[in-house]
């Protein structure tokens, strides 16, 4: 009975390795396209200090600083820069993986953009897996454990400059992935 508790620990361990490598794999084959201000080493240096509990932090090549703030077996988060910020996750579909990079933009008034990618980081049109407000929106994963999707938006052509006014209404819509698509919940 022993053995057998201690093979399903093994197993399980090594399942959970293998999941954190892939993550680790989709975050090192990222485009240049996306981080051009990311080294190779850059990246190879945030995936080790990760990994060595330390903090993630490299300076890059725009005379900043960049942190890997996250990466598990599903998800990563990149901060990119003050200003920018991409929270990742592995989606599964029909046994198949996909990319969806959810980009923040800004400071004051925050914008995202949500995209994706098969494994190979092969752009998917987003119209086929999601449906997005027309208006500037913010997006979020509600936890680094699962892929549920947060979007808020405002009727507001632009927020800021309707920030003073009270009556502008802020819509926030979450979305589950049901495997092929991001659906209203």
């Amino acid at each position: 009975m022993r053995k057998i508790i201690i093979l399903g620990i093994l197993i399980l361990t090594t399942f959970a390795a293998e999941a954190q490598n892939m993550m680790k794999d989709v975050f090192l084959s990222m485009p240049k396209s996306l981080t051009p201000e990311l080294t190779e080493n850059n990246r190879l240096d945030m995936v080790d200090f990760i990994e060595s509990k330390m903090k993630a932090r490299v300076d890059n090549l725009l005379d900043g600083h960049s942190e890997l703030l996250m990466l598990n077996n599903k998800a990563f988060s990149l901060q990119i820069s003050e200003t920018l910020r991409y929270d990742v996750r592995l989606l599964l579909a029909d046994g198949d993986s996909i990319i969806c990079l959810v980009a923040t933009y800004g400071k004051d008034a925050p914008e995202s953009n949500v995209t994706f990618y098969k494994a190979s980081w092969e752009p998917i049109p987003s119209s086929q897996l999601i449906t997005l407000p027309q208006q500037m929106y913010v997006a979020s994963f509600v936890s680094p454990d699962n892929s549920d999707l947060q979007i808020i938006y405002s009727q507001a052509l632009n927020p800021v400059a309707m920030e003073g006014q009270k009556n502008e209404k802020e819509i926030a819509v979450m979305l589950k992935w049901n495997g092929k698509r991001f659906n209203e919940s």
